[in-house]
Order: structure tokens, then sequence, then C-alpha cells
């Protein structure tokens, strides 16, 4: 997987940034500058298929990607880690735009959506219901 590779560069660049000459760990961490030179990033997915208002990556126990306002607002995608392909997971409810993405240790999903000023609860079987409202939160 790309995600799974990505991480596992960024894993051994950050070790071989901290050994010394005799490849000895070294007890210092890497000052911020080491830490940004050793930064890899790959785009998983062509540019454009998400609105200006992408926001809300989140990844499940599963290792599942998702981010919202896919091709258009009020939807959430998914993307294969493996192979960048990003697909339509959900539309929200009608006038419903998230902003934000977190899983419970179950895997459910709770999305801020700060046009109806929701916090959405969306099982793993796709089922969506309120989990708190507030008129003053967006």
């Amino acid at each position: 997987m790309k995600f799974k590779n990505l991480l596992l560069l960024l894993s051994v660049a950050l070790i071989s940034s901290n050994c010394g000459e005799d490849d000895s760990p070294v007890s210092t961490p890497p000052t911020e500058e080491e830490l940004i030179n050793n930064i890899v990033i790959e785009d998983l997915s062509e540019m454009g298929i998400f609105t200006e208002y992408i926001e809300g990556p989140a990844i499940n126990s599963k290792g599942e990607l998702y981010i919202v306002n896919f091709e258009e607002n009020g939807t959430i995608g998914q993307v294969d880690t493996a192979t960048g392909e990003v697909s339509r997971w959900i539309n929200l409810p009608d006038g419903s735009i998230g902003n934000s993405i977190r899983f419970d240790a179950s895997d459910n999903m709770y999305v801020a959506d700060w046009k109806g000023n929701n916090v959405l609860k969306i099982s793993s079987e796709k089922i969506i219901e309120v989990y708190a409202h507030n008129s003053e939160m967006n």
C-alpha cells in the first residue's frame, strides 16, 4: 500500500537521520530542520476531485481513509490508499456539509456538519443519525 510504504519510508528516514557515524542511536532527537528535510509527500489522488471545502481526513481502525466533500459538498469520499482511487462513500442529508471526521472504537464515523449544526453518527452500514444538535454550533 502506498500509504503504509510512505509511513515506512518516513520512519526509516527519521531513524537513519538519528544514527551516529557508527550507526549507534544518538540520544538527542532530530531537529525540526532534519524532520522537515526527511518528509516525503506523495499525492494519492488526482487534483480537483474534492470541493474547496475539502477537510476532515480520518482513518478508521481498518486503515480506510475518508475525506469530506468529494466531487460536491455534502458527501464523504473513501480513498483506496493502495491505488489512490477515490469513490463516493455516502451522501450526507440534504443541507448538510461536513468539515471533520472522527471514529470511535467500533468504527462509527462522527461528522461535524457545520451547515446543519449537527454531529452526525454514521455506522459502517451507512446508517446516518443525528448524534448531537445545537443551533449555536457551526
